[in-house]
């Protein structure tokens, strides 16, 4: 068996994993790299590349696609941080049957990353709700008891942390769902132990996949995203 799970990674080019960029990028399941679903640079704010036929910027990934809709630069920033951390949250061989459906399929071949990225907007949707029903009680209780009283400063509290989670999970609900794009059927295989995997290959550079990442990834990213800001107005404050 040891023998077996070391055949079964040995193929694996760590430098090519990441798209011949180890340097800057990081990609522990072989997904699309965090340029995607971060998509925050520090230096560039942004990833983007020239398109040959026009010379035009086309920018991606989870941080421009939130600020395009209104997101502020700071929600945006906390949605493409989670989105990319679920591949280090749930990059653990231990537990893979539980943490390699969010990248690929159960053991059974069923593909429930869509059910996933519900249940997270789920989750998320409970705190916003929170939040929100926090928000407008501190500024009830502004108005009526002061902004430093007890009450007030409690409310405030509990909206601030309750956004934050609702943002949080709405980053994990888009990671399963920008995967689908990056890990179609026809390029993943599993293990004889039934476990998922995707060797490194231009499907996960969005350099050379840009149909999935300006298309598909993009466009039910935008629309989760989009979904949420008009619906919760405390995500646009």
């Amino acid at each position: 068996m040891v023998r077996q799970k070391r055949h079964e990674y040995a193929g694996t080019n760590l430098f090519t994993y990441c798209c011949n960029n180890p340097v800057n990028k990081y990609d522990p399941n072989g997904t699309w790299g965090s340029d995607v679903h971060d998509g925050y640079n520090p230096n560039t704010e942004n990833h983007f590349y020239y398109l040959d036929f026009d010379g035009i910027k086309e920018y991606y990934g989870t941080y421009y696609w939130a600020t395009i809709i209104g997101y502020s630069n700071a929600y945006a920033k906390i949605l493409g941080y989670y989105s990319d951390y679920v591949d280090i949250w749930y990059s653990s061989i231990v537990d893979w049957r539980r943490n390699d459906k969010w990248h690929f399929y159960t053991k059974n071949g069923e593909d429930v990353r869509g059910n996933i990225s519900h249940e997270q907007q789920s989750i998320a949707k409970n705190y916003l709700q929170n939040a929100t029903d926090a928000y407008y009680k501190w500024t009830d209780y502004t108005n009526i008891f002061g902004a430093n009283n007890t009450f007030t400063q409690t409310q405030y509290s509990l909206y601030l942390n309750n956004v934050f989670l609702g943002i949080k999970h709405l980053g994990y609900s888009l990671h399963p769902i920008q995967d689908m794009f990056a890990h179609i059927r026809s390029v993943c295989y599993q293990f004889k132990n039934k476990r998922w995997f995707h060797l490194p290959g231009n499907v996960d550079n969005a350099s050379l996949n840009t149909y999935a990442v300006l298309g598909p990834t993009a466009s039910k990213t935008l629309e989760i995203l989009l979904t949420f800001y008009n619906e919760y107005y405390i995500l646009r404050i």
